[in-house]
């Protein structure tokens, strides 16, 4: 499971959503949450996604771009044995 931390959103095409990539394909995201840094909710995803399936997050909040900064996140995969891993970590929007 590879979890970037830096995404470019509007970069004409490159690492223009924040995706997550596995090479396996029976993982399912089941919880997505994104912060910004005072705490507030930009993005979130509830329910199975498989993880190679989901086009990943644009940067964008509201209909608007989010500023450029460190973002937190908290996921949580469920592996194909019915297993669930809880990931967190931080990304940066560089615009």
């Amino acid at each position: 499971l590879y979890v970037p931390n830096v995404f470019a959103p509007n970069s004409g095409g490159l690492n223009d959503f924040w995706t997550i990539q596995s090479g396996l394909d029976d993982l399912n995201l089941k919880t997505l949450l994104i912060f910004d840094r005072w705490g507030d909710l930009v993005y979130s995803l509830d329910g199975k996604v498989p993880v190679n399936a989901w086009p990943g997050w644009d940067g964008m909040y509201r209909g608007d771009p989010v500023n450029p900064g460190v973002f937190v996140y908290y996921l949580e995969v469920e592996l194909g044995n019915g297993e669930v891993v809880k990931l967190k970590g931080d990304l940066t929007v560089v615009r």
